[in-house]
């Protein structure tokens, strides 16, 4: 085979692949994939320039920018029970698988030749794709079942519950799921928490907590007699609280505009 007809075969491939993630999972995570492979073939073709003709790079700069640059993300905030209550046990979980792949497949690869170290190396990164799968699940889904039928459907699909009674992510005393997102998650800034109390002035029927109260209910009961596909509702429901969410970053960060004063909304252009 000629190089020229392995490349052919080898884009062949991934084309396809990335067509089986989109057919099987999404297609957003597709092209996710399809985006992160072209930014690392633009970084490899600089690194090649570097190096190659320049002899520029170093490999322990670029670590020690690397660890330096995620140590400043790490330590700016401060940690989120709630997010690792969530998810980071499976995050660290499919770390360590991930690292376990690599070595496994490093090791392998280290004392086998030909076909069949290609095929061993092969079959260790789809069993490791699984294994990484197992913890981090890239097509989670919401699925809207009856209040009744909710502890039983969890259990069958090893599934959180939300906004049911009795769900840790879910309504408390007064305070609705919408407020139990925002302090398990530590989502404590001025337009969340302006947000959050029209939430909550909808979800508990109290619209008096908020003047928009009134009018995300009313929009909310028309979106629910638009559609009757309870995700259609969902995704159309996002653009509204979107909207609500980009107004009440206006609102906070213009305290001196009367939330009822059409000025707020010329306060600035739309996000890019």
């Amino acid at each position: 085979m000629s190089n020229r007809e392995r490349i052919i075969y080898l884009y062949g491939a991934m084309a396809i692949l990335l067509i089986a993630v989109g057919v099987f999972q999404s297609w957003t995570l597709s092209l996710t994939i399809l985006n992160l492979c072209l930014i690392s073939a633009i970084m490899s073709l600089g690194v090649n320039m570097q190096w190659g003709y320049a002899g520029l790079f170093n490999v322990g700069i670029m670590g020690f920018a690397a660890l330096g640059g995620l140590a400043g993300v790490i330590v700016s905030m401060p940690p989120i029970p709630g997010a690792w209550s969530a998810g980071g046990l499976g995050i660290g979980l499919s770390l360590l698988a991930l690292v376990g792949t690599v070595g496994i497949a490093v090791f392998v690869r280290a004392r086998t030749s030909g076909s069949v170290r290609t095929l061993a190396t092969l079959a260790i990164a789809v069993i490791g794709y699984f294994v990484i799968r197992r913890f981090v699940d890239p097509t989670a889904a919401f699925l809207f079942v009856a209040a009744s039928e909710g502890a039983a459907v969890a259990d069958h699909y090893d599934a959180a519950l939300f906004d049911i009674e009795g769900a840790f992510w879910g309504h408390r005393g007064d305070r609705c799921t919408f407020d139990a997102l925002v302090d398990e998650l530590g989502l404590e800034t001025d337009a969340l928490r302006r947000l959050a109390v029209i939430v909550r002035g909808t979800d508990t029927g109290r619209p008096d907590l908020a003047p928009e109260s009134a009018g995300l209910l009313a929009a909310s009961l028309g979106l629910s007699r638009l559609y009757s596909d309870d995700l259609e509702q969902l995704e159309a429901g996002m653009a509204l609280y979107d909207a609500l969410y980009r107004w009440a970053r206006a609102a906070a960060e213009a305290p001196q505009v009367s939330r009822s004063s059409p000025l707020l909304a010329n306060q600035e252009t739309p996000d890019e």
